[in-house]
């Protein structure tokens, strides 16, 4: 999609109700929208032409404001965070610049009576007329770094597209600023490139995130009669690929602004039930009966399906009491996360069982992983609140 309506996108995401662009040639920017636009975006887009001066042509626009307005340069990418900033501040009608350490590009809310009462004409150049007012500076390496959502650190961006170098690097920051800092060691190391290199090839094209969210779905699920029955190729190779595609369905919603609470909650929901019914799965085909608790296997299935469940619980509990995530409260927390038991060690073990042809090797590894993950994580959770230690992940 152009700059422009990825702009259109971010602000309707943050409740923007209208947009006007204006362009050298009135250029109608409703035009050009990808198709799909209205579907995902309720926000009304108005074209404008320039009449060669920024100022006056903000001037005349101002003319039918009322209360703030955010002012953006139409070839730049920008941060959500620093958008949502502008738009705070707007509501609050305070006049607020967010810059980089390079002074550029240009980025301010404003109120429309500010715009409507400077009447200095010489100005045309939005640069001087920022230069001439007192406003709230904010620079970006001064904002929060965190991004709770993606369990990391970045500096918010804010710059524009010039040229392809510019391009490229835009493409790559905005890839890693919707990619989990805090992740198992298959999706951080393994799936980064090719989820890049898919994101790029499907983009363009009407599939749409939820989609390749059912996709995974029928396969995570798909998979469960192949564990009972002790056909764990098909179920890994099922797994495995399902694996990709909920990398891959949840980078293509953040990039292409098409997110929705629906595909999060279907997502975060069918996680948990398919992977109870994995794990009972195959502890059912070796033991045969999951309630003979004098049997190894038994015993096994159900200690990696309690403690995977209360192992949930904690840290979901944890967030809610204090705020933050647990997987990436401090460093040791963050690096830990890498390697803590979920799906994807479990498919690993697995796979290592299976070629060794002892499959039951991953249902035994499994139970110890998650039995250590959950001691670990009950013992972060007891002693953080007791330390009074802060938020502190870097990455």
């Amino acid at each position: 999609m152009t700059l422009t309506e990825k702009l259109l996108r971010q602000l309707s995401a943050l409740k923007v109700a209208e947009a006007i662009v204006v362009s050298p040639d009135g250029h109608r920017v409703e035009e050009s929208l990808r198709k799909d636009f209205k579907k995902w975006h309720n926000i009304s887009v108005k074209s404008e032409e320039f009449d060669g001066s920024e100022v006056t042509t903000l001037k005349s626009l101002a003319k039918e404001w009322e209360g703030g307005v955010v002012v953006l340069q139409g070839n730049t990418i920008v941060d959500g965070r620093v958008l949502e900033l502008l738009i705070n501040r707007a509501k609050e009608g305070k006049f607020c610049q967010i810059k980089t350490a390079e002074n550029k590009p240009y980025a301010f809310s404003i109120n429309g009576e500010q715009l409507k009462e400077n009447t200095d004409q010489t100005i045309d150049t939005l640069k001087d007329f920022l230069a001439s007012r007192e406003r709230e500076i904010i620079l970006t390496s001064e904002m929060d770094s965190y991004i709770g959502s993606m369990r990391r650190r970045m500096e918010p961006f804010l710059f524009s597209i010039d040229d392809s170098e510019s391009l490229k690097k835009a493409e790559k920051i905005a890839f890693i600023s919707i990619y989990k800092g805090a992740t198992d060691f298959i999706t951080k190391y393994a799936w980064p490139l090719p989820t890049r290199l898919m994101v790029h090839l499907i983009s363009p094209t009407g599939i749409t995130p939820n989609q390749i969210t059912y996709i995974s779905m029928v396969l995570s699920f798909g998979a469960i009669p192949f564990f009972f029955m002790g056909w764990f190729w098909p179920a890994w190779i099922m797994g495995i690929v399902m694996s990709f595609l909920d990398t891959l369905d949840g980078k293509l919603a953040r990039l292409t602004l098409r997110t929705s609470e629906a595909g999060h909650w279907l997502d975060n929901a069918s996680d948990t039930i398919y992977l109870w019914l994995w794990y009972l799965g195959i502890g059912w085909y070796f033991s045969e009966n999951l309630f003979d608790f004098t049997d190894i296997n038994t015993q096994a299935s159900w200690a990696l399906v309690g403690f995977f469940t209360i192992d949930k619980i904690i840290t979901g509990l944890f967030k809610k009491l204090f705020g933050a995530q647990l997987h990436d409260f401090g460093p040791i927390d963050y690096h830990a996360r890498i390697f803590i038991a979920r799906r994807n060690p479990f498919l690993v073990v697995l796979l290592v069982g299976l070629i060794i042809g002892q499959p039951e090797f991953g249902l035994y590894a499994m139970a110890i992983w998650q039995t250590a993950t959950f001691a670990f994580h009950m013992m972060r959770f007891i002693y953080l609140p007791l330390s009074g230690q802060k938020h502190q992940v870097n990455s």
